[in-house]
């Protein structure tokens, strides 16, 4: 009894330094990404573009938190991405409606080549671009 007590003791602290030692790391700098709406389009686009001093890789946008687009190229320093809105869809494949829905909020997330993740969210005021 001794023993599976010990054991269940010590299962979340391996638990936890398993996890640390897997996942890859993050960057706690933000990364150097602007975003630009572009509205008078159809349909509208997200302009991502890399200004960070590497390239990047696994570029995550989402859209109001609920809409995703993963691009699985690489994104060269100094360049720009293009992305239609209807290319986001929430998880359920439901793919965002330009017509009925605003963009209030844009998360940007990538891999630098130094392995490292980086984040940056914007939140956009209904009717401005950021």
């Amino acid at each position: 009894m001794i023993i599976t007590l010990a054991s269940l003791a010590s299962l979340p602290i391996l638990v936890v330094g398993l996890l640390y030692v897997t996942l890859p790391a993050t960057s706690s700098a933000p990364l150097a990404v602007d975003v630009k709406i572009i509205r008078n389009v159809d349909p509208p686009q997200v302009v991502i573009v890399n200004q960070d001093d590497s390239d990047w890789s696994n570029l995550n946008v989402t859209l109001n938190g609920a809409f995703y687009h993963y691009y699985k190229h690489s994104l060269p320093q100094g360049k720009e991405l293009s992305l239609p809105v209807t290319a986001f869809v929430r998880r359920s494949g439901l793919p965002f409606d330009p017509a009925n829905l605003e963009i209030d909020e844009v998360n940007v997330a990538a891999r630098r080549v130094s392995g490292y993740r980086a984040t940056r969210d914007f939140e956009i005021p209904r009717g401005q671009d950021p």
